[in-house]
């Protein structure tokens, strides 16, 4: 029961960002589809939260009669504040640029490249083509 209010309670500390999310279904064609997955996103870090905090206080009042039960529940916070904490670096590495090809990229420029020389990330040829000159 005491789950069920969490996510309850949590729901209602962020529907006022879900209602000024919902002012993008007035964007045509995209807008109604934006926002659903913006609350979809909303909703599934507020879930995320209430599971981690829920199985804190959940084991923590199961410590003193069931220990067993109560490690399980911290495992399980653990492992779903884990999952989130990483899930979250893996999509800030890949929205990070790549530094090296930004530099290759900036020191390339077009009076000293004349298209001939071979990039440093292009693939090898196997074999070398016959000259048809």
């Amino acid at each position: 029961m005491g789950f069920i209010f969490m996510i309850v309670g949590s729901m209602l500390i962020v529907s006022p960002v879900q209602e000024i999310v919902s002012y993008l279904r007035w964007i045509p064609l995209v807008g109604g589809f934006a926002a659903g997955i913006v609350n979809l996103g909303i909703s599934a870090a507020a879930a995320t939260a209430t599971i981690v905090c829920a199985c804190g206080v959940i084991g923590t009042s199961w410590l003193a009669h069931r220990p067993a039960l109560a490690y399980t529940l911290f495992a399980v916070s653990a492992g779903t504040y884990a999952w989130a904490w990483m899930s979250q670096r893996g999509r800030e590495r890949t929205a990070a640029p790549d530094s090296t090809a930004a530099d290759d990229a900036s020191t390339n420029t077009a009076a000293d490249s004349d298209g001939d020389e071979a990039r440093d990330d292009a693939p090898t040829p196997d074999y070398n083509p016959p000259n048809l000159d």
